[in-house]
């Protein structure tokens, strides 16, 4: 059964979460700083996927670091391990579900006259929470199926 108080889950989500603050100030500042260069909805748009990748990415990693180190775990070699499982369902989550919605959502959004920081963050949060829950399904049946627990 799978027991969403868990603590496991809890850190598997506090560094999805994490991950995801990083996301929205790393789509929000670059899309904005883009705008300062170009009007193109394109552009601005592309910029807000790359940036918000970096700053997820750094963030997630961080929470992640910290927790293996609060666990008293070997943190390159744990992170390694979850990283097996994780990213290629992250990957595959965010080609073809995340990063087209937060594409064609700043897109959207600079096209009804947002600015773009706005833009960037309000279309990166409505990605993350389509991300969030299919992780999340992701995670339960690598528990159900597979007894192999991400945190």
């Amino acid at each position: 059964m799978i027991n969403i108080r868990d603590k496991n889950f809890s850190d598997f989500n506090k560094e999805i979460f994490f991950g995801e603050i990083g996301a929205i100030l790393g789509a929000s500042i670059v899309s904005s700083i883009t705008g300062h260069f170009t009007d193109s909805r394109t552009i601005i748009a592309q910029f807000a996927v790359v940036g918000a990748i970096l700053g997820g990415i750094t963030l997630f990693l961080f929470e992640k670091v910290k927790n293996k180190i609060r666990r008293k775990e070997p943190i390159l070699k744990s992170i390694i391990k979850d990283l097996e499982y994780f990213t290629p369902a992250a990957i595959l989550i965010a080609i073809f579900v995340w990063s087209p919605i937060l594409y064609n959502l700043t897109k959207y959004f600079v096209k009804i006259g947002w600015h773009s920081y706005l833009a960037g963050a309000i279309a990166e949060l409505s990605a993350f929470l389509v991300f969030l829950v299919l992780i999340n399904l992701y995670r339960f049946s690598l528990i159900k199926w597979f007894k192999k627990n991400l945190a």
